[in-house]
Parts: structure tokens; sequence; C-alpha cells
């Protein structure tokens, strides 16, 4: 184990292989996809299984959907949302429309919640109707740089996820805000159609400290979440084809 940079298991079966480990403890990780790739259940099972697994707390904070969605959502999965959040294992934090704009204004006490239940991850999930408070470009992107900052504060490890470009590239995954460019590292949730059939996919597209292969590898998600079809032998290399949607 590198003790100055050490590794925080992700919580998805499969994917620490590729990774070199896991995720760099305190590092910031974009999760991109479209519409049904996935990304609330990868963002809330690197929440669930780092409690489960490896005794460390997260929040959940949600500026896209309420809290009560994410659990009904989630119920097919072995994981009692409401129980975890009642023990203060994993807190959901909601934020409306209405709110958002307060969002960057309660730092201070976000950062306290952070330090009175020891809580080591962070997800916020999506992002993007943060950054689109304002339409100027530049004006969300220095939006979106003063949330990464502001994180790194927290000392955590934090996944956020984030909506494609509608539509999709072709030859490199890209957010619809840019964000993938600030992080430490970029994961795209994706599909390929083989025959008539629609095919999960993952590619990790950077990876800050971690060697790992520019290869498409298929995923699934069944009764336990996500994870790689094969944990084994995980990697394919092909392309998908670009499918329309955005969340």
């Amino acid at each position: 184990m590198n003790l100055l940079f050490p590794k925080v298991p992700s919580g998805i079966p499969g994917l620490d292989k590729m990774i070199g480990g896991g995720f760099t403890k305190n590092s910031i990780i974009t999760v991109s996809g479209s519409t049904g790739s996935g990304r609330t259940t990868f963002a809330t099972q690197f929440l669930v299984n780092g409690f489960r697994e490896n005794g460390e707390p997260g929040i959940y904070l949600s500026f896209n959907e309420p809290k009560y969605s994410i659990f009904a959502n989630m119920s097919a999965f072995d994981w009692n949302l409401p129980e975890l959040e009642r023990n203060k294992q994993v807190v959901f934090i909601e934020y409306p429309s209405s709110e958002l704009n307060s969002f960057m204004e309660q730092e201070g006490s976000l950062l306290e919640l952070i330090d009175t239940l020891g809580v080591e991850r962070v997800v916020i999930d999506s992002i993007t109707p943060l950054a689109m408070l304002s339409s100027d470009g530049d004006e969300r992107q220095r939006a979106v740089q003063k949330l990464i900052n502001v994180i790194r504060k927290w000392g955590v490890t934090t996944l956020i996820t984030a909506s494609d470009v509608t539509p999709p590239d072709p030859d490199l995954p890209r957010t619809s805000v840019g964000i993938e460019a600030m992080t430490d590292g970029f994961i795209h949730l994706g599909w390929m159609r083989e025959g008539n059939r629609r095919l999960r996919t993952l590619e990790v597209v950077k990876m800050r400290g971690s060697a790992h292969a520019h290869l498409i590898h298929l995923t699934t998600i069944d009764d336990t979440g996500y994870r790689l079809v094969d944990a084994e032998t995980p990697e394919r290399d092909v392309k998908p084809k670009p499918t329309l949607g955005a969340s």
C-alpha cells in the first residue's frame, strides 16, 4: 500500500482492479452518463458499501431528485437506505431548485456536519442543475471551479455525477458542464449495441495517480447493484455506438 496516497475501495465489484486498488483518498471523481446509464446507482453504492465494507460514513447531496424518490428507486437492492440514514451512516440531503443558489453559502454547515459524523465519502448528484444556474459559459466554469475548491477543503473522497453532452461525442465522452477537466478522475457510464440489445459499459477516461487500460468494459445492474460483468477479465476492446438522451 502507498502510505502517502492511500486508496479508497470504490464499492463497485471489478472496478478497483482496473484503477490500482481504488480511488485515491480525498480525490474528486466525475461519473458521467446519459439517462438510465446507472449514475445514481453507482454513486449510492459507493456510499453504501463504503460504510458496510469499510466503516466509512457518507453524505449524499441531491440536486436532482427528492430523498424519497432516491429511496424508492434504490429499494430493489438490499441496502435499506432509510435505516442507514436513521443511524447517520449515510445521510441524504436534498436541495430543491429554489435552494440551489444558497448551497455555496452553507459551506460552513456542511463542513461541521462532515466533522461531526466523521464523514469520509461524499456524493453530489447531479452537478448539472447547479452549474446551469448561470447561462454564461465562463461564469458557469468559474462556479464549478469554486465548488471543486470548496470540496477539496472537506478532506473527503467525492463522486460528482454529471450528464453527458447531447448528442454524445462519438470519440471522447464529455459532460455538459465540463467538470471532468477539473477533477482527479473521470468515469463514463454508457451503452453499446450488440444486435438488438443494448449493453451497459464503463470507461475510465482519466484517473490521476493510477495506471488503467483505455478500454470499454461491460457492466450490469442486478439485484446486488452495479458491477462489472466479469471481474476477472473485464476488458473488451470495443467502441460503443452513441445513443441519445440526457438526465
